[in-house]
């Protein structure tokens, strides 16, 4: 059963909590640009991005997602399962670490990890569906230390798939290009709340196996909130055989207690 509308629980009169960013870290206010504000609003709904809001350097990437173990509840916006709402769990290698496993309801699970930068990276994503492995080298960007507002980094990642039967088979193989921009910061409500949020924009184009990938995503952060909203384009098309567009936007609806 989907949550109310954001609407429907301000017109019960229940309490809607915001979170703001540390005064102490604030920066530049930035302006989104228009394609990028007209995708989040399609995504996750009209009235859902707020103002811009000054932008801090990710000085400290665990103040924007904090690796404590425990399940939050995400409501699906965009995609098939629209309406719905889907379990993500994180859980630790260590006790309360920095690296681990997020995973998204029984779709998929991303390998976390940080990097000798203090970076938070991904090393792969598990499909749990496809019975697969895919992993990144070097890892994609999830959180880039000391990267200032308006700034960009690009990768290109070597991709190599597996399968979940036999870790040492090699199904597929490619590379990838990775633009990852941090947006800057903005005003965003969720089911959960309002946040004040950092948002990544990571945009990868290349070739895995016979398949073509042109691939955009989104992500929210806030500070103590962790990830609280996410949207992803997918294009693939392998020539004439296999053609899949995939719009998919989820956001934050309960966060453990």
């Amino acid at each position: 059963m989907p949550l109310p509308s954001l609407a429907a629980l301000i017109a019960l009169g229940v309490t809607i909590p915001m979170t703001t960013i540390d005064a102490a870290t604030m920066g530049p206010d930035l302006t989104l640009p228009e394609a990028d504000r007209l995708t989040i609003e399609t995504s996750l709904g009209k009235g859902s991005l707020g103002p811009p809001v000054s932008a801090p350097s990710i000085d400290e990437p665990s103040q924007w997602f904090p690796a404590h173990p425990g399940t939050k509840l995400f409501q699906v916006t965009q995609g098939p399962d629209a309406g719905s709402q889907q379990t993500v769990e994180w859980t630790p290698a260590k006790a309360n670490g920095p690296s681990g496993r997020y995973q998204f309801g029984q779709e998929e699970v991303i390998l976390l990890r940080t990097d000798k930068e203090g970076s938070l990276v991904i090393e792969g994503v598990e499909d749990i569906q496809a019975e697969s492995v895919t992993r990144y080298d070097p890892p994609e960007p999830f959180l880039i230390k000391g990267l200032a507002p308006g700034e960009h980094q690009q990768t290109r990642m070597s991709i190599k798939v597996f399968s979940a039967q036999d870790p040492k088979e090699v199904t597929h193989q490619g590379e990838l290009q990775v633009t990852y921009e941090y947006l800057g910061a903005y005003r965003l409500t969720v089911p959960a709340g309002t946040f004040d949020t950092v948002v990544t924009k990571s945009i990868f184009s290349g070739k895995v196996g016979p398949a073509k990938i042109e691939d955009i995503q989104y992500r929210f952060f806030a500070q103590k909130a962790g990830l609280v909203a996410t949207i992803e384009n997918r294009q693939v098309s392998a020539l004439l055989v296999y053609q899949s567009n995939k719009s998919i936007a989820k956001m934050l609806s309960q966060s453990p207690k």
